[in-house]
């Protein structure tokens, strides 16, 4: 029966004996997600004894690693900002980067709360859930057209212990009943149908990736409609495409969004836009 630190070393990115290796972190995430235990306690026990059955479930899941499953899908879970939510393959896997939409909102509302936030697009709840903690007496909606989806985030609103959200299905803002909100934000599908990247992304949902008009598609359709459910002054935010921050800009500033900033992700591209009302 092997131990953890045997297994470990069976399958070491370092060994010669392996094909097509995974790093040390994948492998050790892997390990805490089978047993239940933390990154701490894996290291002061590398003696610990794998039974049979995680043995087989740990090796399942290094071969579709190496399939290119993505990591978050075999462990149905993966961190956001403070929480931790649930994912599957009706949700896009939630990204570092559009952890900047959340700071750049939190920097312009810091001295002015937003009773009332839309997220369209929610998929597992990502944006919405850190926005409703972050902003605890404001009332949030999230917006999915995938009925799927929604189940995921209704979810992770109740392992968070979350209660200032709610959830509704519609294509945008075809369900909506109209009220004001004073923030939209969306990380709406930016990808052209044509991208060579969508190669490395064909485990996540492809309605959420994918748009029309060379991805731009979802932003002029929320642009479009969104002036009718803004305060005057509400501020409406977007992350995007590293090369359509131009495109975007022209698509707000052609609905009349005005007073535009942007925000440049972890790896110093742009990746976020905003206007107000």
């Amino acid at each position: 029966m092997l131990s953890i630190q045997a297994w470990l070393q069976l399958h070491s990115p370092l060994s010669t004996h392996v094909k097509d290796p995974i790093s040390f972190n994948q492998l050790r995430l892997l390990l805490e997600h089978s047993l239940q235990k933390n990154r701490a306690w894996i290291f002061a026990h590398p003696e610990q004894p794998l039974t049979e059955s995680q043995i087989s479930q740990l090796n399942q899941w290094v071969e579709a690693l190496k399939s290119g499953q993505p990591l978050a899908y075999l462990t149905g879970e993966q961190a956001f900002w403070d929480l931790t939510l649930k994912v599957n393959s009706h949700t896009l896997i939630p990204r570092p980067d559009s952890e900047i939409l959340i700071e750049t909102a939190i920097e312009l509302l810091a001295n002015n709360s937003p009773s009332r936030i839309l997220d369209l697009g929610t998929g597992s709840g990502a944006l919405a859930l850190v926005l409703a903690k972050q902003f605890p007496n404001s009332s949030v909606l999230a917006v999915d057209n995938s009925a799927e989806a929604l189940a995921v985030a209704n979810n992770n609103a109740v392992l968070n212990n979350i209660h200032n959200i709610q959830f509704q299905q519609s294509e945008w803002f075809d369900q909506i009943p109209a009220v004001k909100y004073d923030l939209i934000v969306s990380n709406p599908p930016y990808i052209d149908v044509d991208d060579e990247h969508l190669d490395n992304l064909t485990h996540e949902p492809i309605t959420a990736l994918v748009a029309d008009n060379n991805g731009l598609a979802a932003y002029q359709a929320i642009c479009a409609a969104a002036s009718a459910y803004l305060q005057p002054g509400g501020l409406l935010m977007f992350e995007h495409g590293w090369q359509q921050r131009l495109q975007v800009q022209d698509i707000m500033q052609g609905f009349g969004f005005k007073n535009m900033g942007s925000r440049k992700d972890l790896m110093g591209n742009d990746r976020v836009i905003f206007a107000f009302n």
